[in-house]
């Protein structure tokens, strides 16, 4: 059945039902601001519509490009699809647990509400100008989204397979456009930077942005990430370790460091605050991800107690201490064995921890297996360290 309404009386509310309900060219409804109508079929708007109440959908939409809707709910017990090329709206509410997909050149609207469900807009432009409210687990938006700044913090309800992802940024510039984007990133890509022990794979944010060159540090929700299970882990030993915004500069990532994590397991859920700013500049795009990084508290840092030159592992091969993001001015080191004799020694200025370290040979002939002695002297730009101990040399 096809409907065709010219003028919808000032009601309070009006059910459509059938199997297709059409607005045509020569056509104009109006729903005024105490009314709303609700269309329990796929619909088809070509013609005028002037809403100052409600427009409550639960089919299909197929809307005429520049056809002004006013407030549209997308109220559905199936998924359901809005088609169109340009479409504006006043409020746009989401409360369909099924979903909602955009198929629209872009979709233009003053306020979003998310009440129940995803909202999916990848291949679509969505541009909020005045408000985004809500965002959950069960209710966020996956794809990407336009926001209007307005000089304050700027909240991008995002998520991504079911997850909660939240984006924030705070001290945005006044009257700029920002657009943060969520999706499944290419494991590939995902090379992280010397001080970072490895990147998650469940998710990456990309910023756009026009506007006035500004800079904005970053809060992002990392609800149902996997931290124990990295992209291109790298063998980074530590005390303790830390989840990090990261950003990429060239093909790789580098940590924005941490300034705060809040409500936080640290391997599954949290919220966390970048240290240092990102750099906001028309036509460029700042690519995060989450990555883990080593955290060095004071003068302390990882040697190991134990080591094989045959170990499957090539950061067990040799002997060394490991300390990664501080600039090393100086290394001191130098081992014995059980009878007093000195078995290496090395003192290098602005060395590669990477590079040194005792193999387990003395001359020409391998160490037998046993306990060795050690004592490391090491400057870096943050202090000294003066440490000793044994270790034991495994075949």
């Amino acid at each position: 059945m096809r409907w065709t309404f010219f003028i919808l009386p000032l009601i309070l509310f009006h059910s459509v039902s059938g199997q297709e309900f059409t607005i045509d060219r020569l056509s104009t409804i109006y729903i005024g601001s105490s009314a709303g109508i609700s269309v329990g079929m796929d619909a088809t708007i070509y013609g005028n519509v002037q809403n100052g109440g409600l427009l409550s959908l639960k089919g299909d939409v197929n809307v005429q490009s520049n056809t002004p809707l006013g407030n549209v709910e997308f109220k559905g017990e199936r998924f359901q699809v809005l088609n169109g090329e340009v479409v504006d709206l006043d409020r746009l509410i989401i409360n369909n647990a099924r979903g909602v997909q955009l198929q629209t050149d872009s979709l233009i609207a003053n306020s979003l509400f998310l009440d129940d469900g995803v909202l999916f807009t990848t291949g679509s432009a969505l541009l909020v100008e005045e408000e985004t409210l809500g965002g959950n687990d069960f209710s966020h938006i996956e794809g990407g989204l336009w926001q209007k700044s307005k000089g304050s913090r700027l909240e991008f309800p995002m998520g991504i397979e079911g997850s909660f992802n939240a984006l924030s940024m705070n001290n945005v510039p006044n009257e700029g456009f920002i657009k943060v984007e969520i999706h499944k990133p290419l494991e590939q890509d995902l090379t992280p930077g010397d001080s970072l022990t490895g990147l998650a794979t469940k998710a990456c944010w990309r910023i756009d942005y026009l506007g006035s060159v500004a800079s904005s540090k970053l809060s992002i929700d990392f609800s149902g990430f996997d931290l124990q299970n990295l992209s291109n882990a790298q063998p980074i030993r530590a005390f303790r370790y830390s989840p990090v915004i990261a950003f990429k500069d060239g093909i790789s990532y580098r940590p924005l460091g941490t300034q705060e994590i809040l409500s936080t397991d640290s391997v599954s859920f949290g919220n966390i605050t970048s240290s240092k700013t990102i750099l906001l500049e028309p036509g460029k795009t700042n690519e995060l991800a989450l990555g883990i990084m080593p955290i060095s508290t004071g003068l302390r840092f990882y040697v190991p107690n134990v080591f094989s030159p045959n170990s499957n592992l090539s950061e067990n091969r040799t002997f060394r201490p490991f300390l990664k993001g501080i600039e090393i001015d100086f290394i001191e080191m130098t081992i014995w064995d059980n009878f007093n004799s000195q078995v290496y020694h090395i003192s290098q200025a602005s060395p590669d921890l990477d590079m040194i370290g005792w193999d387990g040979n003395n001359g020409s002939s391998k160490s037998p297996q046993g306990i060795y002695f050690y004592k490391v002297f090491v400057h870096t730009i943050s202090g000294s360290f003066d440490e000793s101990g044994s270790f034991l040399l495994l075949p």
